[in-house]
């Protein structure tokens, strides 16, 4: 499975819908065309509203989709905003939903609680050697998505030493990415050893040591490595 068409996570949905606000009584509300469109056999969702006694509008979401074999908890996000349209007030709600993928469990891979799985080589190979094996297991390079995944990716470094992650420099500028072209920030971790990242066009493959720190490095130098499945 080629690494350039693997998403760590995939978004299940993205859901928007209108709750409208107006005086007139009996009003009701229509859900958008969005929801009458393409919709996988896997998600259902129905979103219902009415007012009540006092005029409020009251709507509700329900959201189901099977969890099969996801490697970590679900990210739910929800944002909210007030739109004006004419005179007619209307109020925005954005639910993004993320689920990582389902996989079937490889037995060589252990389970993380509340992360996932992982495997840490304690063999010397270089960043790329790393990538290809990972891909060659059906799994990527880890990728560290917080503060409490960073720690635990950490604890599995054996040998003392660092090991190579997901982490790469592909314009060789001083700019770490995720093998997934995320922003180290946007993907929820971004502690570095003290002086890295150095030696930007140099040192462009991403390290992590045992007290959870990044580091970079040489990618032709051969350090263990820790996939992610």
């Amino acid at each position: 499975m080629k690494i350039e068409f693997v998403m760590m996570y995939w978004a299940v949905i993205l859901l928007f819908w209108n709750v409208c606000v107006a005086a007139s009584e009996g009003l009701t509300c229509s859900v958008p065309a969005l929801c009458e469109g393409p919709r996988t056999g896997e998600i259902k969702y129905s979103i219902i509203g009415h007012r009540n006694a006092s005029g409020h509008w009251i709507s509700r979401l329900q959201f189901d989709h099977e969890a099969g074999h996801t490697q970590g908890p679900w990210q739910v996000a929800i944002d909210q905003s007030m739109v004006l349209c004419g005179n007619k007030k209307y109020i925005h709600v954005d639910a993004n939903i993320v689920v990582p993928p389902s996989r079937t469990h490889n037995p060589d891979y252990a389970l993380v609680p509340g992360q996932g799985y992982y495997k840490y080589h304690s063999g010397g190979v270089t960043w790329d050697e790393a990538r290809r094996k990972c891909e060659q297991e059906g799994a990527h390079l880890a990728i560290m998505n917080s503060e409490a995944e960073a720690k635990a990716l950490a604890a599995l470094i054996t040998s003392g030493s660092w090991a190579h992650i997901g982490n790469w420099d592909t314009q060789k500028k001083g700019k770490f990415l995720t093998i997934f072209n995320q922003p180290l920030d946007e993907a929820g971790y971004n502690k570095w050893h003290p002086g890295e990242p150095d030696y930007p066009g140099v040192q462009n493959c991403g390290l992590l040591n045992p007290n959870s720190l990044l580091g970079n490095t040489p990618c032709e130098l051969k350090f263990p490595f820790i996939c992610e499945f």
